[in-house]
C-alpha cells in the first residue's frame, strides 16, 4: 500500500499526510459509490438516465489521484476534489427525495470533514460553495419546487442506513487521521523545540566564548542580551542589563554623538564603525573599543573589539617618532635621508637647511645632483659609491664634514 500511495504522491509534494489520505479516499470513493448505486438501483422500480449518471460520477473519483499524480499540484488537485465530491452528493440529493434524501447525511458530514485536505483558501473555496448548495437546496424546497421522487421513502431506508455508515466511517477516518498528524506535528514541534534549545546554548556558549563584546539592543537602545566579556567590562552582571537603556550605562553615548549614529543605523540598515574609549567603573582602567554595529530584526547588534593594546603600541610609536624627530633636527650635524632608489632627498634637518641656505621645501623631492650643493665632483662620484655599499647598520665616512649612513630604506647624508 505504501509503495502505491508513494507512486500517487511524488516525494517532492510538500504536505505528504494530507496528500497520501487524499488518494486513499479518492480510490476507495467508486467502491463506496457503486454500493451505494447498487441499493438505490433495487429500490428504484426503473433506472433512469439520473441513475446512469450517477454511477459514471462515482468513476470519476478515480481522476484525482492520476490528476495528483501527472500535475503534482496538491493544492489545486484537493480543491477540484472535493468540489466534485459536494456536486456528486447534491446531485443524488436533487434527484432522489430532496430534503427527504437518503444522502442528506452524508451531504452534511462527508463535505465538511473533506476540508482537512484543503489548505485555507480551499477551505473558503469549497465552504462557500457547499453552503450555497444548501441555500440552494432549502430555497428550492421553501419555494414549493416538486423535486424528483423516483422511488418511496420506504424504499430507500437501506439506502439511508448506509448512507449514515459510510458518513461515520469517513468522519472516523478523518478524526484518527487528524489524531495521527496532531501526534505527529506534536513531535516534530518538540524536536524543534529541542533543536532550537540546543542551537540557542550553542549560541551562547559562542558568544561567552567570545574575547569580543556583543550586545543587542531594541529599537529603543535598551538593552536586550549580552555576552560574558560585556558583562565583565561593566562590572555588572548579564540580568542587570536587561531593559535598560544605553544612556544609563553609557551617559557620555549621547555627547558624543554616539546615540544618533546608532538611531541612524535602525533607520536605514546601513552599518557604522566607532572608535569608543571607556572607563571600567571598580578599576578605573581605560580600555578602547572598536565598535561594529549593525540592525538586527528591528533593533540593534553592536560588536566591540579591544583595541587598547593597539591604541599604546600607536601612542609608543607616535612618542618614538617625536623623538627621532627631535634628535633629527636638533642635531648640529647636516643630516638627511636619502631614497637608495632613485637618490631623491626624503628629510633633512634644521642644520642642514641653515648651513647650506636652501629651503626644505626646495630640497625634498630632488637629487643630489639637482641640489648641486658639492662642488667638488670627486665628492659626489665617493658618495654615491659608499652609498651603493652601504649595507644594513654600517657607515662611511669621508670626514668630519661628510658622513653616510643607513636609517630604514634611505641613506643619512650630512
Amino acid at each position: 500500500m505504501d509503495r502505491i500511495l508513494s507512486w500517487f504522491v511524488p516525494a517532492s509534494i510538500a504536505e505528504q499526510q494530507r496528500a497520501r489520505l487524499f488518494v486513499v479516499a479518492f480510490l476507495c470513493g467508486p467502491l463506496v459509490g457503486y454500493v451505494a448505486a447498487a441499493l438505490l438501483g433495487q429500490a428504484l422500480p426503473t433506472l433512469s438516465a439520473a441513475f446512469w449518471v450517477f454511477v459514471a460520477m462515482n468513476t470519476g473519483f478515480l481522476v484525482f489521484p492520476f490528476a495528483l499524480r501527472i500535475t503534482r499540484s496538491y493544492p489545486v488537485v484537493s480543491i477540484g476534489g472535493v468540489l466534485y465530491v459536494e456536486g456528486v452528493i447534491f446531485f443524488v440529493i436533487y434527484h432522489y427525495g430532496g430534503y427527504t434524501s437518503p444522502a442528506l447525511p452524508t451531504a452534511i458530514m462527508v463535505p465538511a470533514a473533506a476540508l482537512y485536505f484543503l489548505g485555507r483558501s480551499g477551505r473558503l473555496i469549497c465552504f462557500g460553495v457547499l453552503a450555497a448548495g444548501g441555500l440552494a437546496l432549502v430555497g428550492l424546497h421553501f419555494s414549493g419546487h416538486d423535486f424528483p421522487d423516483r422511488a418511496p421513502f420506504s424504499e430507500l431506508r437501506s439506502l439511508l442506513l448506509f448512507s449514515v455508515l459510510v458518513t461515520g466511517i469517513y468522519v472516523a477516518m478523518m478524526t484518527g487521521s487528524l489524531e495521527s498528524l496532531f501526534t505527529r506535528s506534536g513531535v516534530d514541534l518538540r524536536k524543534q523545540i529541542e533543536k532550537q534549545r540546543q542551537g540557542d546554548e550553542l549560541l551562547r556558549v559562542f558568544m561567552d566564548s567570545a574575547t569580543d563584546s556583543f550586545a543587542i539592543f531594541d529599537n529603543n537602545l535598551n538593552y536586550v542580551d549580552v555576552n560574558r566579556t560585556t558583562a565583565d567590562a561593566f562590572g555588572i552582571s548579564r540580568e542587570e542589563f536587561s531593559g535598560r537603556s544605553m544612556l544609563e550605562l553609557s551617559p557620555n553615548a549621547k555627547e558624543s554623538g554616539r546615540i544618533e549614529r546608532y538611531l541612524e543605523v535602525i533607520r536605514t540598515g546601513n552599518p557604522c564603525q566607532l572608535e569608543i574609549a571607556t572607563v571600567h567603573p571598580s578599576t578605573g582602567n581605560s580600555t578602547f573599543l572598536m565598535a561594529t554595529a549593525f540592525k538586527v530584526g528591528e533593533g540593534l547588534g553592536i560588536v566591540a573589539q579591544d583595541i587598547t593594546e593597539r591604541k599604546r603600541f600607536e601612542r609608543s610609536l607616535r612618542r618614538s617618532e617625536a623623538m627621532f624627530e627631535q634628535a633629527f633636527n636638533t642635531n648640529p650635524n647636516l643630516m638627511s635621508l636619502i631614497r637608495m632608489s632613485d637618490r631623491r632627498v626624503v628629510k633633512v634637518n634644521d642644520a642642514w637647511v641653515r648651513k647650506l641656505g636652501i629651503e626644505r621645501n626646495e630640497a625634498i623631492g630632488k637629487t643630489t645632483d639637482e641640489l648641486d650643493y658639492l662642488v667638488d665632483e670627486a665628492d659626489r662620484a665617493s658618495i654615491r659609491q659608499k652609498m651603493a655599499n652601504a649595507g644594513p647598520g654600517t657607515g662611511h665616512r669621508r670626514d668630519a664634514a661628510l658622513e653616510v649612513g643607513r636609517a630604514d630604506r634611505c641613506r643619512a647624508l650630512g
